[in-house]
């Protein structure tokens, strides 16, 4: 069937098809796809392909750690959330804001271009009355007297970066899926089950009355002797890990939930237990109620 080869085609020449993108500058520079100063032509279309290849090459690189965000595990068996959440941001939101990144290239360079035509014809009191001024504007303009000349390079490198870098993501999660094996009927029929998971706390004080730290763990509910995966704690109003800070005074531990976009703006929790010791009781209470969980007869906490 046609779509079968084209699939076939697309999984062994993704990474060539990348590369072709990558040269996109040259074509356009060729046809005259896109207008732009002729001043600036030769370097920005060099310069723009050569980043893109050299990205491309990096990609290339991180292929194993994409298939191991992507592919987790065989599909149909669970997954984490953190597995879950790094599977979309890889297989999903990252090359779409690539591919987001791109269009809006395309729409900043063609504003700024805009923008630095009117500038020019403004500076020389000239009248745009068609294409045929623009294309003079264009020609004639030496590199120095081009307005917003670092926009308009930085929009265009962008265009194409984005566009190449979301076509090759793809293509590397395809490679990676046929060189692991797993069809796409195998992740439609037997998708990812996420794993379950139990919120728990541990008896100990706080120096935040409305905010007391917990713990989660989850586990696989389709082993037979499942295990149970400890994170936390966890400040309970922000949803955000703890950073242990140090020990502050006799039997005192000092522990911050920290806003990663405002480090300064944090609060405190003053705890009972250090690193060791709270994750050893956080994994033996995990332990007790998971077996409960498989039991049938889980406690109430």
């Amino acid at each position: 069937m046609p779509v079968k080869k084209f699939a076939a085609f697309f999984k062994a020449y993704g990474i060539a098809l990348g590369v072709i993108l990558a040269a996109m500058p040259l074509a356009t520079k060729a046809g005259g796809l896109l207008p732009g100063y002729q001043t600036m032509k030769d370097t920005l279309t060099f310069s723009t392909s050569l980043i893109s290849l050299l990205a491309i090459a990096v990609l290339f690189g991180y292929r194993r750690q994409i298939g191991q965000a992507v592919f987790p595990v065989v599909p149909g068996k669970s997954i984490s959330r953190e597995q879950l959440r790094r599977r979309t941001n890889y297989g999903t939101v990252t090359p779409i804001m690539l591919g987001s990144l791109a269009i809006l290239g395309l729409i900043a360079y063609l504003t700024f271009l805009n923008l630095s035509i009117a500038n020019v014809a403004e500076g020389q009191r000239q009248l745009i009355a068609g294409k045929q001024d623009m294309d003079m504007i264009l020609f004639n303009t030496p590199l120095v007297a081009i307005p917003f000349l670092a926009p308009i390079c930085l929009s265009y490198a962008m265009m194409f970066f984005g566009a190449a870098t979301a076509f090759v993501w793809y293509g590397l999660i395809e490679y990676v899926q046929a060189e692991i094996r797993i069809s796409d009927e195998d992740l439609i029929a037997k998708p990812y089950v996420l794993m379950n998971r139990h919120d728990f706390k541990l008896d100990d004080d706080s120096t935040m009355t409305d905010s007391i730290p917990f713990f989660y763990f989850e586990w696989d509910s389709q082993l037979e002797g499942p295990i149970a995966h400890v994170s936390g704690p966890l400040c309970e109003t922000h949803n955000r890990k703890l950073q242990y800070k140090g020990k502050r005074g006799i039997g005192k531990h000092e522990w911050a939930c920290i806003d990663p976009d405002k480090k300064k703006k944090n609060h405190i929790f003053i705890l009972s237990y250090d690193t060791v010791i709270i994750r050893q009781m956080a994994k033996a209470k995990a332990s007790t109620l998971l077996q409960a969980e498989i039991d049938g007869s889980l406690p109430s906490i």
